[in-house]
């Protein structure tokens, strides 16, 4: 039998919001609403890419929406389209959440490219994203005063056929004149990049190295990484640390702002089955707990918007049909709910020490705040596997216990001295 130790006077730092997402609570042109979710799940963060995917619906986030004449002059209010942006970040902003926005371009995975070619003129195209952040940070052309402080430049640049159809070269002087733009427009700001498809590659080696020796800001580094076992994820946090280090940024924030779960690129068909299913809950307490454990410093997860309800979302399904106005209210799936327990652990403050021994698989996390103190129990097995008893703590007394299986959504059942788990599963323990 395995057994947990909690430790709630070994205090290890504070929680962290690693339970960001991708996107924002109302989607698909604003018909379907999960801001009910993003509150109770305390969603930190929601990073802007590929929203509204594709193309920004013509109307969303990305530079070619936002500015659709790059001939146009950037200082008249005129060249703008801001009102759908306007109105999706101030439902983000209403459920809670921060946000981090990504200027540039989504995804283009169609033969015939639109808006992922370099900008003729880099301070032309700079000057457009300091038109963005006057109008939603100070006002200007009718502006708003949301104060959003994470601005990140472009999105996975290595990626030529989909993201980024130039050299490195040229992405990084983008970087170098844009970064430099921003911050002195604007210096209580934080821009950053290059949201890499991972942490540690000969693109970010070259990325770091060119910023370092430019002396263009960087107030964090951001990347992705898409795996189907935790140790994959471990190595990306902690290579991304040590890279940052070796290039003089280790003080600078780590930003891992698209994960979810990929066994292979070949066969997404299947990940994305698993992703709405309880081995991709188990996978994203997992996910959730190491994250928390890691130097990471935010994780956003990809994605929550309802366009991908059936591929990358596997937090929510879509409302029923209904004949009537405004928009309709999502049905959260089993995967949203450890988002919703790590919140529970979040909202105490302090990250406690938590182990698990005697067991495979398993993983534990536990915060502690004021007289309270909880932990999140998880079994992630990649493959198929029996279930797992774990004996909880005797020396902290009883416990609510509320279980993630096939058959509960973190249902409360009677306190036992040990909990079984199935081979995906998780279990939120509550001491008051």
């Amino acid at each position: 039998m395995a057994e947990l130790r909690i430790d709630p006077k070994n205090i290890l730092g504070k929680m962290k919001p690693v339970h960001g997402v991708n996107n924002g609570p109302v989607t698909l042109n604003f018909t379907q609403d999960a801001s009910r979710y993003f509150r109770e799940a305390g969603i930190p963060f929601s990073r802007l890419h590929d929203t509204e995917y594709p193309f920004g619906s013509g109307e969303f986030v990305d530079i070619g929406c936002v500015f659709p004449d790059e001939n146009k002059d950037p200082d008249d209010p005129a060249s703008y389209n801001f009102a759908l942006t306007d109105l999706y970040i101030q439902k983000i902003r209403d459920a809670g959440a921060e946000v981090i926005y990504r200027l540039g371009a989504s995804i283009e995975h169609q033969p015939i490219k639109r808006r992922i070619f370099p900008p003729k003129d880099n301070l032309h195209w700079a000057k457009v994203c300091g038109g963005i952040i006057a109008h939603l940070n100070e006002g200007w052309a009718d502006g708003h005063h949301m104060g959003i402080r994470y601005w990140e430049i472009w999105n996975e640049p290595e990626l030529y056929d989909t993201m980024w159809r130039g050299t490195w070269d040229q992405y990084f002087e983008l970087y170098t004149v844009t970064a430099k733009y921003l911050k002195e427009r604007f210096p209580d700001i934080k821009v950053g990049g290059p949201a890499s498809c991972s942490s540690v590659n000969n693109f970010t080696r070259k990325f770091l190295a060119h910023v370092r020796q430019s002396g263009a800001p960087l107030d964090f580094f951001s990347w992705h990484g898409y795996v189907s076992g935790i140790g994959q994820a471990v190595s990306l946090i902690t290579g991304a640390r040590e890279l940052m280090k070796e290039y003089g940024f280790g003080d600078k924030e780590s930003i891992y702002d698209e994960w979810n779960y990929v066994k292979s690129w070949q066969d997404c068909d299947e990940s994305f089955k698993i992703i709405r299913s309880i081995k991709g809950a188990a996978f994203n307490a997992a996910m959730l707990t190491v994250m928390q454990q890691y130097p990471v410093d935010i994780c956003t997860f990809y994605d929550a918007q309802m366009k991908f309800t059936n591929a990358w979302n596997g937090l929510f399904e879509p409302a029923p049909m209904r004949l009537h106005a405004g928009p309709k209210q999502v049905i959260p799936r089993k995967p949203y709910y450890p988002f919703y327990a790590f919140n529970r652990l979040y909202k105490l403050g302090s990250h406690v020490s938590a182990e698990i021994a005697g067991g495979d698989n398993l993983y534990a996390l536990a915060a502690a705040g004021g007289k309270a103190l909880r932990c999140m129990v998880t079994h992630f097995s990649p493959e198929s596997a029996a279930p797992v008893t774990v004996k909880l703590p005797d020396d902290l007394g009883e416990c609510r216990i509320f279980l993630l299986d096939d058959s509960l959504n973190l249902g409360e059942t009677d306190y036992a001295p040990e909990i079984t788990l199935p081979a995906n599963g998780m279990a939120l323990l509550e001491w008051e």
